[in-house]
């Protein structure tokens, strides 16, 4: 299967490009529309692996425009005399062939840089992007009520949640409890508002009895760990996360979280780096948009590490993983 097209362009004297844009315009025309895609994906009931496919597969299809549209602004911009027609309109004088290669396969280094451009930006710009990055795992038997009055004041409480009202929303939570003790979302919600309105033992404690419901439940488990850094107390942040780790062995969210801490609080670089580098590789091999978090702590750490004339030991640690980095 043919992986590289190669287009040939006619550049003849007419409005072509009559508006030629920038990358960053470029960038954001195509992004928008990956957005709009993974507005439409479907989070509830469905594990978060299939959620970050459907993500992934929005990113794909405009990888390819993207492509196009950059290599032929920045192969027709240097061709062109601008003659200025007001509203920003130019017209091109130049005449010939361009020829624009445009690369499918999506294990190379060249269709990666592009599809990681709109990832990056959607990560910054695309509301329905962190939403649903972050969406909670497929849940288990004890994650929701089937008791209609117990949905009914948990939903109440995410209305409440959403206008930033935590502590209504609680009561709302509570009532759906009292009705349904049995409803690990619910204390889930109320431990993340306890978070918000920094009331932190009450946040691990409302995460400890989701746990007892659901002792493999993977928000609370994680939600605990940053409510610890948030007290400062990192040891048991760390111990946190490394139950999270027994668990679910391998996944990258125990890998960030513990570089967080050591590059963050601890300021143990080149542990953060290994940790850091983890991360990344697990990101990357679940196509998580989260990969684009871990590349900035990478990033973080060299500056870090710069500092302290630990250069050789960055790009040790790079080497062990087979990763690259530009100085």
């Amino acid at each position: 299967m043919k992986q590289i097209l190669l287009l040939t362009i006619s550049v003849l004297s007419q409005p072509l490009f009559a508006q030629m844009l920038d990358e960053e315009k470029i960038l954001k025309q195509i992004s928008d529309k990956a957005c709009q895609c993974i507005d439409s994906i479907a989070v509830q009931n469905r594990e978060k692996i299939k959620v970050i496919n459907d993500i992934s597969g929005c990113i794909d299809e405009q990888t390819d425009g993207l492509q196009l549209m950059l290599k032929l602004n920045q192969t027709l911009a240097p061709l062109e005399t601008y003659l200025d027609k007001g509203e920003g309109e130019h017209v091109v004088e130049s005449k010939g062939d361009v020829e624009i290669a445009i690369d499918f396969n999506k294990n190379s280094q060249e269709y990666r840089d592009y599809y990681y451009k709109i990832e990056r930006y959607l990560m910054q710009n695309c509301e329905s992007m962190i939403e649903k990055v972050a969406s909670n795992d497929m849940p288990n038997e004890k994650s929701v009520s089937k008791n209609p009055e117990a949905l009914r004041f948990y939903e109440l409480g995410v209305l409440e949640s959403k206008d930033q009202n935590f502590e209504k929303a609680n009561e709302y939570y509570r009532e759906a409890l009292r009705i349904d003790p049995n409803f690990a979302f619910a204390w889930d919600n109320m431990g993340l508002n306890y978070r918000r309105m920094n009331q932190f033992d009450k946040a691990i404690e409302a995460y400890e009895n989701s746990l007892k419901l659901d002792p493999a439940g993977k928000m609370p488990l994680q939600n605990s760990a940053i409510v610890y850094v948030y007290q400062k107390d990192f040891k048991k942040a760390i111990e946190a996360y490394e139950r999270l780790g027994k668990i679910y062995p391998g996944d990258p969210e125990v890998y960030y979280g513990l570089a967080h801490i050591y590059t963050d609080h601890l300021d143990q670089p080149e542990l953060a780096l290994d940790y850091a580098c983890k991360a990344y590789i697990g990101y990357l091999d679940i196509k998580s948009p989260y990969r684009t978090d871990a590349e900035h702590m990478i990033s973080v750490l060299y500056f870090q590490m710069e500092k302290k004339n630990q250069i050789d030991q960055f790009k040790a640690i790079l080497k062990k993983y087979n990763l690259n980095w530009a100085d």
